[in-house]
């Protein structure tokens, strides 16, 4: 090392003899290390600027994907398909004699029908609920109603269906359930 240092040292002066400007090594080391730095800094702030893209690009596909996911869609159809329900209960009830009677039950019937494969295939499901115990999870109690035939918090009405989509409540069940009469005392 000391050699090496005492040739660079001569050269350096034989140099200056000559009139040649003298550069230490030192300072040609720094510039071809600043160069490096600069360069991997560079590369630092594209790949930064790349990954911030990329992340945006991600986030925005992810919006657009949820924006447009089908599970919107089919709750706007729940009340489509509720009243289909409620109109199919009301025609039922009307006399027998019109003569278009059976045509537009039939015509509602067949809507039904086919709303409800487009629910299901799209993952609906309904909500179990008569007879059930009554689960907070998916049913919504809005009335109680006494007596001592079934258990307690048994569900005796469905007041509005529920559903499940893909096995995630999607809206809860609307029910009545059974409490006990008081006990009077004797």
């Amino acid at each position: 090392m000391e050699q090496e240092e005492k040739q660079d040292a001569e050269q350096s002066l034989d140099s200056a003899r000559e009139g040649e400007p003298v550069e230490p090594q030192e300072t040609k080391s720094q510039e071809t290390e600043q160069k490096k730095y600069e360069e991997l800094f560079d590369k630092f702030l594209r790949l930064q600027a790349e990954f911030e893209n990329s992340r945006k690009r991600h986030q925005k596909e992810k919006e657009e994907y949820l924006r447009f996911a089908h599970g919107a869609l089919v709750q706007e159809l729940l009340p489509v398909y509720d009243h289909f329900v409620i109109a199919l209960a009301n025609i039922q009830g009307l006399p027998e004699g019109g003569s278009n009677h059976a045509a537009i039950l039939q015509g509602i019937q067949m809507i039904q029908s086919e709303m409800w494969d487009l629910l299901s295939r799209n993952g609906l499901s309904k909500i179990e609920t008569v007879g059930k115990p009554f689960n907070p999870d998916q049913h919504e109690a809005v009335a109680a109603v006494e007596e001592d035939i079934q258990p307690e918090g048994t569900v005796v009405e469905e007041i509005r269906p529920g559903y499940l989509l893909n096995g995630k409540l999607l809206r809860p069940a609307s029910v009545k359930i059974t409490k006990h009469r008081p006990k009077t005392k004797d």
